[in-house]
């Protein structure tokens, strides 16, 4: 899938970013935010896609990471707070 994000054009597809998100530890602090399951573990959508590009975080707003990750066939999930 071709996008762009802050001015720059990317080329991933789904398989790449479960690749790519493989070796992460998911954020630990669970707040409210958007968030995909990858592996039967739960990352932060901008976390996934800052992987996913090799962009920093900060770079990203949350709702363009979940357009890339919707786009892209994943279920964005939205919590309220830590379950646990």
């Amino acid at each position: 899938m071709l996008f762009q994000l802050g001015g720059h054009e990317f080329s991933i597809l789904r398989e790449e970013v479960e690749r790519r998100v493989a070796d992460l530890q998911p954020v630990e602090n669970f707040r409210k935010g958007f968030y995909v399951e990858i592996g039967g573990e739960l990352f932060a959508a901008r976390q996934v896609v800052a992987a996913a590009t090799d962009q920093a975080m900060d770079e990203l707003t949350t709702l363009d990471a979940c357009k890339v990750l919707r786009l892209l066939g994943f279920e964005v999930i939205f919590r309220r707070k830590n379950a646990g």
